[in-house]
């Protein structure tokens, strides 16, 4: 019968079908379901053994008035669902991403991935099959414990609804985690890095699930700075359906807004957030992994679809940090600062996402006549340098930190407290690291044009170097000093923590030895580029010229 329900996925998805034949062996369906029957069976034993008859065993189960014992059980049942709902987030989500840059990773090392990218087969049916076959056995472990699972939630009297939105948020993220697993284990690593990357993966997402989850049951916020954070992490949705009956694992004293919007309380507008989070952000991922899996030499996304996920990230970024709008004082020009710091950080992504590589440029300069003219190739043409379209992406990301600068100094209801002149001195910050972003993305592009083999890693170092060197040697070069020098921490990405302590002169002088060195390198880029398309159309004339054809 099993064969049978193969056969026909393999109708549906020849990949699934290949995926599902290696992983769906009989001695490893039993040994999985019999793992995930045990835990059930001794979740369960766990639980009833705090509900005994026993007149001697207390707990926070047990109420006793006139010596009649009454046992919670809605509350009972919200532990073991909130429980089982912990062993889903960190087994599916960890073991999930390990298991498919692994897979990948095996079929790369073996040469197979090459014949599948030769499947008639489109990319995004193989690599579903990929995100369904791969983790199969997972999937059977759960499947047993759904039914457990969702009898226990509605056992606790939350919502059929609610506990059905969990189970699609589950799903949600099981999806976008496996996306970015699949796009890591499709990038071009070299065979010795492959063998450690799924452990990497694995443990990069485990980390990020206990961070986020150890600031979830501390009811903690990061203040609108990186609350984005908490809505890829199921448990933050686990939490706002079942704080009221689970209030030993979960409380709601810490309070999380978007917008006027707080999401905390507002149970069923953030399952339904979290699932256009989700997927508007798989969708995203879909794009690059159908990008990349035929042609690891494309960006990752368009410089079009770049625009579009800065602007997806900076409005739902922004939500979070309108919400958290005290007076604009010393602390709330911390977080502006690090509001910076996290858009900048997305700009650099962007910069190695969206940057073409040499032979890449070299077409567009050689065929520019067949492209966009003008700015409009610059901005458009995927070949083209990617340098306009990371200065754009750039000022999309910061009009979340301009807008909320604006909000922040505006809010005092008096004005005597408004400080227009901090205010603009925090504007004239946020230019200052727009130009740096822009020098880093043409630094960047100019390396990659570099003739040597290694230009990829040579860039990428470079990219490094400039975002996190240069603010490390001006931090330990002054350690010892008491005099912090004001006008190196504006050429680091770190220029808005400044704010109050530079003057007009250091700015001036900052901005115009960016924008002179962002000269320099867009002419030297310049005559790299035409250096590129005359030497192929040399060698386009020479071949003509040896096969004797016009040119």
């Amino acid at each position: 019968m099993l064969d049978a329900i193969i056969d026909r996925v393999g109708d549906w998805n020849p990949q699934l079908f290949r995926e599902l034949k290696g992983q769906l062996k009989p001695r490893g369906l039993i040994i999985v379901g019999f793992i995930s029957f045990v835990l059930q069976l001794l979740l369960y034993l766990i639980f009833a053994s705090q509900v005994s008859k026993d007149p001697q065993i207390s707990s926070i189960y047990i109420t006793s008035e006139n010596g009649v014992r009454t046992v919670n059980w809605a509350l009972w049942s919200g532990d073991i669902f909130v429980t089982l709902s912990f062993f889903a987030i960190f087994i599916l989500l960890p073991i999930g991403t390990y298991l498919l840059t692994a897979n990948l990773a095996k079929e790369a090392r073996k040469g197979t991935l090459n014949f599948v990218r030769m499947s008639p087969q489109s990319a995004l049916d193989i690599l579903i099959g990929k995100m369904l076959g791969v983790p199969a056995l997972l999937y059977w472990g759960f499947a047993i414990a759904f039914p457990f699972h969702f009898a226990f939630g509605i056992g606790a009297g939350i919502p059929f609804y609610r506990v059905l939105g969990f189970e699609l948020i589950l799903v949600a993220a099981c999806a976008f985690f496996y996306s970015i697993a699949l796009l890591v284990g499709l990038l071009p690593f070299e065979n010795n890095t492959r063998s450690s990357l799924p452990w990497l993966v694995g443990l990069i997402t485990l980390i990020y699930l206990i961070f986020i989850q150890g600031s979830i049951f501390s009811n903690g916020s990061f203040e609108g700075v990186f609350n984005i954070l908490y809505l890829f992490h199921p448990g933050f949705y686990l939490k706002s359906i079942a704080a009221n009956t689970s209030p030993f694992m979960f409380s709601r004293t810490g309070q999380i807004g978007w917008y006027t919007i707080d999401l905390t309380t507002a149970s069923n507008f953030l399952l339904l957030f979290g699932l256009a989070n989700f997927t508007l952000w798989i969708y995203w991922f879909a794009q690059a992994l159908k990008r990349r899996f035929h042609d690891v030499r494309k960006p990752l996304w368009s410089k079009s679809q770049s625009y579009c996920i800065s602007a997806s990230f900076m409005v739902i970024n922004l939500g979070f940090a309108l919400s958290h709008l005290p007076d604009y004082n010393r602390h709330r020009l911390q977080l502006l600062a690090l509001q910076q710091i996290l858009y900048f950080l997305v700009a650099m992504g962007l910069i190695i996402a969206i940057s073409p590589l040499r032979e890449q440029v070299q077409i567009w300069s050689l065929h520019r006549p067949q492209y966009r003219r003008g700015m409009a190739s610059l901005i458009f043409d995927e070949k083209s340098p990617a340098v306009l379209a990371v200065g754009i992406n750039g000022a999309i990301l910061y009009a979340g930190v301009v807008v909320y600068a604006i909000a922040a100094a505006w809010l005092p209801t008096s004005p005597s407290d408004r400080n227009l002149f901090l205010l603009g001195t925090t504007l004239a910050c946020l230019v200052i690291s727009w130009i740096l972003i822009v020098l880093i993305a043409s630094v960047y592009q100019i390396l990659l044009l570099n003739k040597s083999r290694r230009r990829a890693v040579l860039a990428k170092s470079g990219l490094l170097g400039m975002v996190f060197l240069v603010p490390l040697a001006i931090f330990f070069a002054f350690i010892s000093s008491d005099l912090q020098p004001m006008l190196a921490w504006l050429f680091t990405p770190f220029a808005l923590f400044t704010v109050r302590e530079v003057n007009l002169v250091e700015i001036i002088f900052a901005f115009v030895s960016q924008s002179l060195a962002i000269a320099a390198v867009t002419i030297n880029t310049h005559n790299s580029i035409r250096r590129l398309g005359a030497s192929e159309a040399q060698v386009l004339l020479n071949q003509n010229a040896s096969t004797g054809l016009k040119p």
